[in-house]
């Protein structure tokens, strides 16, 4: 997977749709092939929300390394100045804020207009300046994913923990009168 794909993306959808964002990026089989995806489905069917965060998870670990490379600084006209497509320089600017763009819309699990109107913090322009060598930046939208579904995930598990039969106490055995 090459950073030029992203240039093309529409991450800008009206709805969340993770399917839409994995057949974008070209790792519908890779994604779908996952093992654990698979048993979460057979065991709650493809619609359910646990089965949307697994492949949300797999999707950042798919692009962790792209995500990791050295971006350009935030270029704060790239919007307000005539871009260039054909320049080279344009077109790793816009492929990159698309990445940015589609890995927060991943962590978050929203729709990036709605993103927009909440002002979400951090931002894709904050999210640009981010990793260093101590966190780099997937480590960032891992964080933000973890945040976003963690409940989710611990109530899921709950809900599927084993149920222990009661153990009969030995106690009102002692207390029975004897006949």
């Amino acid at each position: 997977m090459k950073l030029e794909h992203f240039f093309s993306i529409a991450v800008r959808q009206p709805q969340f749709n993770i399917d839409y964002f994995i057949k974008a990026v070209g790792l519908t089989d890779k994604i779908n092939k996952n093992g654990a995806i698979n048993k979460l489905i057979k065991l709650n069917g493809a619609d359910h929300p646990i089965v949307s965060i697994a492949k949300r998870q797999n999707l950042l670990r798919e692009l962790r390394e792209i995500i990791n490379h050295n971006m350009m600084p935030y270029n704060p006209y790239y919007y307000t100045k005539e871009i260039n497509t054909s320049s080279k320089a344009d077109r790793k600017y816009g492929a990159e804020e698309k990445l940015l763009e589609l890995a927060l819309v991943v962590a978050t699990g929203k729709p990036y207009m709605k993103l927009e109107q909440e002002n979400f913090i951090p931002n894709v322009q904050t999210l640009r300046d981010l990793g260093t060598k101590q966190k780099p930046k997937s480590e960032h939208f891992t964080s933000i994913l973890n945040d976003h579904t963690r409940d989710r995930i611990k109530s899921y598990k709950k809900t599927q923990a084993p149920v222990k039969p009661k153990k009969k106490s030995f106690f009102p055995g002692l207390f029975k009168k004897a006949a």
